[in-house]
């Protein structure tokens, strides 16, 4: 166990007061634990270094490694499309497939009509990006064979089958100067609605009879180290929408299904840094919500500690550090907001997490868990066959969704990871 140590004290309990403060403390413990949690109060409140408790401060080491995982992508706030090549982390292409739904009933169009056009308008948040937004991007757009479906829950590596050949193209730069994308999509496409049966377009359920749904999937071939862009799309926006255009002045318009919509990931990490480094210690450890790498956290000597001391806890923060490196061009895109799960025996998460905000005075992620930690220390005493699996940092996949990842320093610099615990020791 590598940690150091450092002690005070206000005021030097009496032993006959110590029975006292004891008794005090933990019932402000208890009624902690069974208030309703909020993300920002994961921790304990009170008991700050002026109360009058011998308080001692520890701070240990922690040991991180990068890890591949999937996330669930359907009924996001926003979704994120297109395909980057990024220096560090390989390439990353990000889809998206969609319910359509009628924005109206009934349309007035007949055998006869004359297609004008269709178009596909997507809104983009540009201010949400990586990569470089000058880049040419190169999209395909098909109908779905098949849709996604209400009650199941889709994850980032899901895929769905398409129909034949695709029924437009995007080949153009995601201008900065225009936040709505215009794509054109086959005249032969908006013909078929023509020839439907007028019932099919009387409800959005016997419209997903005729369409299942449309595909948007970056063409990844070609792009070179460094290019193209992943940005984050709003499909909610009103102004997101298909719309089939016919006899001069009439139009049906169809807007993206906002709970059945499913955004997908998929990533190439061969011979890239951040695919040399999965599952193993190194200096570095590496988060992105891009196909997904997490980070996995352990507090190594944490157990033999706490089965040593019977400790009541003040405060425990972890610490994540950003690695800055001037030759990195995403260096300035760190994730605004992190998430940290607790680890389940299967690698997966439990229903404990705590968020935390983008720190720019000292480049780190701050995250108070002492609650948590008070919870570790009496287990580790009162059951010797329990395990902490450590913890599970990502990318937030929602609120917001970004396509920003960031490089955590993993080694023993100065800024490497750590645990610093605020505690009191209490008899045995």
């Amino acid at each position: 166990m590598n940690f150091t140590r450092a002690y005070w004290s206000k005021t030097y309990l009496k032993p006959s007061n110590l029975r006292s403060y004891t008794i005090l403390f933990l019932m402000q413990l208890l009624i902690s634990f069974s208030s309703c949690k909020k993300t920002e109060d994961f921790y304990l409140e009170g008991n700050a270094p002026e109360a009058p408790f011998d308080l001692q401060i520890d701070t240990f080491d922690l040991s991180l490694q990068t890890e591949t995982y999937t996330s669930r992508t359907n009924k996001l706030g926003n979704d994120l499309l297109g395909t980057y090549v990024d220096p560090v982390f390989g390439r990353s292409t990000a889809n998206v497939y969609t319910r359509l739904a009628l924005s109206q009933f009934n349309p007035s169009f007949t055998t006869a009509s004359v297609c004008d056009s269709v178009m596909l308008y997507i809104r983009l948040d540009k201010n949400t990006f990586s990569g470089n937004l000058q880049d040419v991007q190169n999209w395909k757009i098909y109908e779905l064979e098949e849709a996604p479906q209400t009650g199941i829950s889709y994850f980032s590596d899901a895929k769905f089958a398409t129909k034949g050949a695709a029924i437009g193209t995007f080949s153009k730069n995601l201008n900065p100067a225009d936040s709505l994308l215009r794509i054109e999509i086959s005249k032969d496409f908006g013909r078929r609605f023509f020839t439907q049966d007028k019932n099919v377009f009387s409800s959005n359920a016997s419209f997903i009879n005729f369409l299942q749904g449309i595909a948007i999937l970056p063409d990844s071939n070609g792009v070179s180290k460094g290019k193209g862009a992943v940005v984050l799309t709003e499909l909610t926006n009103a102004a997101s929408r298909l719309v089939l255009f016919y006899d001069t002045s009439k139009s049906l318009s169809m807007r993206f299904d906002n709970d059945l919509r499913v955004n997908t990931y998929s990533q190439n990490l061969n011979n890239t840094e951040a695919g040399n480094a999965l599952n193993h210690f190194s200096g570095k450890a590496y988060m992105q919500s891009i196909a997904g790498l997490r980070v996995h956290a352990t507090i190594p000597g944490f157990d033999t500690f706490t089965r040593s001391k019977n400790i009541a806890v003040h405060k425990a923060e972890l610490i994540f550090t950003k690695l800055d490196s001037a030759g990195d061009p995403e260096n300035s895109k760190q994730p605004g907001k992190v998430l940290l799960n607790v680890r389940a025996g299967d690698g997966g998460n439990t229903n404990s997490s705590v968020a935390a905000d983008w720190s720019e005075k000292d480049k780190s992620y701050h995250i108070l868990i002492s609650r948590y930690m008070q919870f570790l220390a009496n287990n580790n005493r009162s059951n010797k066959d329990f395990v902490d699996y450590g913890y599970n940092l990502i990318v937030t996949p929602d609120a917001p969704v970004s396509p920003n990842r960031a490089i955590i320093n993993a080694g023993k610099s100065e800024n490497k990871p750590k645990l610093i615990i605020t505690y009191t020791k209490l008899a045995e």
